[in-house]
């Protein structure tokens, strides 16, 4: 079932995509002529199904290399950075970190720090760097200098993939909880 779940995932990826971003913060601060905008103190980003969570979130847009473009015209959002306990629900998985950077052109999330996790399920992939590419279900975890990669993958769930109908931790033998 694993590749459903990728099919699913996608999906809501695309209509993610299509939906408007709303995000709310403690306090803006945007420079409309270099096409960035910061929100500062407990940010919430939605788009869709996707949720960020963050103590701040920068915004920098694509003005076109149009010259006297602002933020307000001929714009598209280039990337998102979150720092700071920054947690991402999307697709049925959910990521904690201290930083994450989303690229819209690749629509890649490269997640950093310390400890960075993607949960699904009861299943765990720890490293200190994640890359996420939600278009192609490709997930890539690099280790740090201190510590390695560390997963935990229970099979009865299809690994990071949605968890198959039906199936629960209960009925596994020999489980603990």
């Amino acid at each position: 079932m694993p590749i459903l779940a990728a099919d699913k995932a996608a999906r809501n990826q695309a209509a993610d995509q299509n939906q408007k971003i709303r995000i709310t913060a403690d306090r803006l601060v945007a420079n409309t002529k270099t096409g960035h905008a910061e929100f500062i103190g407990n940010v919430r980003a939605t788009q869709g199904s996707t949720v960020i969570t963050s103590d701040r979130l920068e915004v920098h847009y694509d003005q076109g290399g149009q010259p006297g473009a602002t933020a307000e015209s001929e714009t598209a959002i280039k990337s998102i950075v979150a720092s700071g306990n920054v947690v991402i629900h999307f697709d049925d998985k959910v990521a904690t970190t201290n930083k994450a950077v989303y690229d819209s052109k690749t629509g890649v999330f490269t997640l950093a720090g310390r400890g960075t996790r993607v949960t699904s399920g009861d299943n765990t992939i720890t490293g200190e760097k994640i890359s996420v590419d939600r278009k192609n279900d490709h997930m890539t975890v690099v280790g740090g200098k201190t510590s390695r990669v560390n997963a935990v993958i229970y099979t009865d769930q299809g690994g990071l993939a949605a968890p198959q109908p039906g199936k629960t931790a209960v009925e596994e033998p020999g489980r603990q909880q």
